[in-house]
């Protein structure tokens, strides 16, 4: 995909696809940033919608600026025209874009060589007043003391802090780690990597203190949550536990070439493609700039906002959940409980034994350990909530569940899909979106898989949402309850979102988007 972007004039496109590409753009430069955790990419997006949104209530007085930001409304504001609204909102576009790479804050070294260049700027001392006050850059500078800096505070301790459970990449003539070892087996335990060619690498916890961030809940918003997931999480004494164990041997023992492809399409440890939070992202930028859909400025900005909004909160939910239960990982329980027994290695469909087991993702680029399993407790599911939350969020907003996208519109494989995972590579041929095809033989993990083409038949929201969430438990990364507690937790953060901003009283109209196509 193209490095630069160059903004059309009003009359050659809508505002939904020039704001998809924008988006599109932004995720590649994003995701390319080494280090860029999964909950920090949800903060990016945040940013990303937060001054797109507040761009809006600048000269549309229906729009309230969010996060405690304020300046000086248009005084013209009541009378523009939707080009004169859609030229203004261009201009600011460019106005934060070039804020954003002037500050660096998002360390985001690939943006740099990224330009928007626009066609038509009207002459307006408005725009000079908004240019040169730095509101935008003293928002950044805001945003960038609001506790993110101090999340990954390296004295957080746990109980198996300094221990890391062994997994030899190379297992011949390896002595087979005591997965008993660490000094308390029943909570969350990092990996240490020991790759074929001798190099090791050591898991470091992602985000342990990403709650301390300043966000939009109460301290009683925040106890409703906690009562959702403490009715919900399984102790590992519990026999809702132990059931869902053996149900997850299970499927890991009998993956179909369809859950392998899910798996893989998901599984967001891909370097320089989408993670978790971007590939939602991906899909809204399609909806937006879709032939079958007429959105105006308002309802593409309080779309993609809205999203933004609600998965940034779904990250911050779901990681304080995460190091509140240290719930150990599918490998670290596996290799406990069968350290003298057998299980179906996913990959090669064959008997090894339990010490030695591994889960189905585990394709990757970059030493990290990331693809082995992901380096941050269990529960809850951090990929269920994002996406549960983002669905919701567009259910409620929009009025249908249905992904508005043209059963006829083709789209270009390489801008759209390639992003979400390398396991799409192999299309290069424009196709529809209700045809999208997982061509034979692509897999990244597994020889020979899918032994056919497997269609993704993304037409619903809510069917996204479950596929994404089921996609960790096939990939062996997630327990079926985590998956289950991060599709509840992830609608209540939708549902809180939407009570914090009266959204009926911006006068959106979303009609286009229910009729079918």
């Amino acid at each position: 995909m193209s490095s630069s972007l160059v903004i059309p004039d009003v009359s050659d496109a809508t505002i939904g696809s020039v704001l998809g590409q924008c988006m599109l753009i932004f995720l590649t430069t994003t995701e390319s940033t080494p280090g860029l955790s999964p909950p920090g990419v949800a903060r990016a997006w945040f940013l990303f919608g937060v001054m797109i949104w507040n761009a809006c209530a600048i000269f549309m007085p229906a729009f309230p600026f969010v996060d405690y930001w304020s300046t000086t409304l248009d005084p013209d504001a009541g009378s523009l025209t939707t080009d004169e609204q859609y030229q203004r909102f261009m201009f600011l576009l460019y106005v934060i874009w070039n804020t954003m790479i002037s500050t660096n804050l998002l360390k985001l070294p690939t943006l740099e060589s990224t330009g928007i260049a626009i066609v038509t700027t009207p002459p307006n001392d408005f725009y000079a007043t908004i240019q040169s006050s730095g509101v935008f850059r003293t928002y950044l500078q805001t945003r960038a003391q609001d506790g993110y800096a101090q999340a990954n505070d390296p004295s957080y301790s746990y109980p198996n802090k300094g221990y890391y459970l062994k997994v030899y990449q190379n297992p011949v003539g390896q002595v087979p780690q005591d997965p008993n070892s660490i000094p308390d087996p029943n909570t969350w335990c990092p990996l240490e990597i020991h790759y074929a060619d001798g190099t090791i690498a050591r898991q470091t916890p992602v985000m342990p203190l990403f709650s301390a961030v300043n966000n939009w809940f109460s301290s009683e918003q925040l106890e409703e949550m906690n009562t959702i997931a403490a009715n919900l999480y399984p102790p590992r004494s519990s026999t809702t536990f132990q059931t869902q164990k053996l149900d997850f041997v299970k499927t890991q023992s009998s993956l179909t070439d369809a859950q392998k492809v899910i798996a893989e399409v998901w599984a967001g440890t891909e370097p320089e493609r989408a993670s978790p939070p971007g590939k939602i992202m991906v899909v809204l930028a399609v909806v937006l700039m879709s032939n079958s859909t007429t959105l105006g400025l308002a309802e593409c900005v309080a779309l993609v906002s809205g999203v933004s909004f609600a998965v940034f909160h779904a990250a911050i939910v779901s990681w304080s959940l995460k190091y509140k239960y240290l719930q150990p990982r599918p490998i670290q329980v596996l290799r406990q409980d069968y350290a003298s027994g057998y299980l179906i290695d996913p990959v090669a469909n064959a008997v090894v034994p339990g010490i030695r087991w591994t889960p189905y993702q585990q394709y990757e680029k970059k030493k990290t350990g990331a693809s082995v399993t992901p380096a941050f407790p269990d529960f809850v599911s951090g990929h269920s909530t994002f996406t549960m939350g983002a669905a919701t969020f567009i259910q409620m907003l929009t009025g249908t569940d249905r992904i508005p996208i043209n059963n006829h519109t083709m789209i270009d494989p390489v801008q759209v899909v390639h992003p979400i995972a390398h396991i799409f590579d192999p299309l290069t041929t424009p196709c529809t979106w209700v045809n999208l095809m997982v061509p034979p033989l692509s897999s990244k993990t597994a020889p020979k898989v899918p032994a056919s083409s497997v269609a993704m038949e993304w037409t619903s929201w809510s069917q996204l949402a479950q596929q994404v969430g089921v996609s960790r438990i096939y990939g062996g990364i997630h327990w079926p309850q985590s998956n289950f507690t991060g599709l509840q937790v992830g609608e209540w953060v939708s549902l809180q979102v939407m009570g914090m901003i009266d959204f009926s009283s911006l006068g959106l109209d979303f009609s286009s988007l229910r009729v079918s196509s």
